[in-house]
């Protein structure tokens, strides 16, 4: 009696695991793609220091650029209208602080966050 109770306990957990299995695993390769994304992303931001890129709105100090279609918060050290191209000089936590093309920007100023 013993015996056959176990036997139908290890046919139940069979079946479970051949149940639970195929239907979880989709859902477990899904998890696994989400998070090695996202710590690929993570490791290797965009480098943006350099770009020229596009002022979204009037920068006086503040505004907004915008970068491959992404709108960014933006600082300017001089005034710069909407429209106008900007070179990105540092990225602060999501704020990115820029000058118009053709300012002169010393390697000293472009390390600075």
């Amino acid at each position: 009696m013993q015996l056959a109770r176990q036997v139908a306990l290890a046919v139940l957990l069979l079946a479970a695991v051949a149940w639970a299995l195929p239907s979880q695993l989709p859902w477990a390769a899904l998890g696994v793609l989400a998070w090695f994304a996202a710590t690929r992303l993570r490791r290797k931001p965009a480098p943006l220091i350099g770009r020229v890129v596009e002022a979204r709105s009037d920068l006086a100090p503040r505004g907004e650029v915008l970068v491959d279609g992404a709108v960014w918060a933006a600082i300017a050290e001089e005034p710069v209208r909407a429209g106008e191209r900007v070179r990105v000089l540092a990225q602060d936590e999501g704020v990115l602080r820029v000058v118009p093309v053709g300012v002169y920007a010393p390697e000293a100023e472009r390390r600075k966050p």
